[in-house]
């Protein structure tokens, strides 16, 4: 089941503006995740364990506007989450591989919020940068 708070992600015009108001703000930054034609992304930055997203607006994202995107808590098995959800009458989306090489699936709340459901994996940036071995 949900173990911990996983990221909040905001949708942003500027990335790299976002970027140096975070680091002021004493976030550090992680790592950047490219989209399908290899045009930046997402922006991690990490406070403590926790990240937070910086998600260029337009692109692969839900979301098209500014502000905040969706929240993502961590789960320790994914296909077990889902099931014991499914059994509380709660939906989600069908589990899949991200970009970023974790499992996620989605589901919403009952005011139609959007809510990531992320396994974690070995050698995932997260990982890396949760162990201080991101590289940057």
């Amino acid at each position: 089941m949900i173990y911990d708070f996983g990221h909040a992600a905001i949708t942003t015009a500027n990335l790299h503006q976002m970027k140096d108001f975070y680091e002021k703000l004493g976030l550090k930054y992680s790592f950047t995740l490219n989209d399908e034609k290899g045009d930046e992304w997402i922006i991690y930055m990490r406070l403590g364990s926790t990240f937070l997203e910086l998600i260029r607006a337009g692109g692969s994202h839900k979301g098209e506007g500014y502000g905040l995107a969706h929240v993502c808590f961590l789960v320790d098995d994914m296909y077990k989450t889902v099931e014991e959800l499914g059994k509380k009458g709660i939906k989600t989306t069908e589990p899949k591989m991200g970009l970023d090489g974790n499992i996620q699936c989605w589901v919403k709340d009952p005011e139609g919020n959007d809510i990531e459901l992320m396994q974690i994996l070995p050698g995932s940036p997260q990982a890396k940068a949760a162990k201080g071995a991101s590289g940057y």
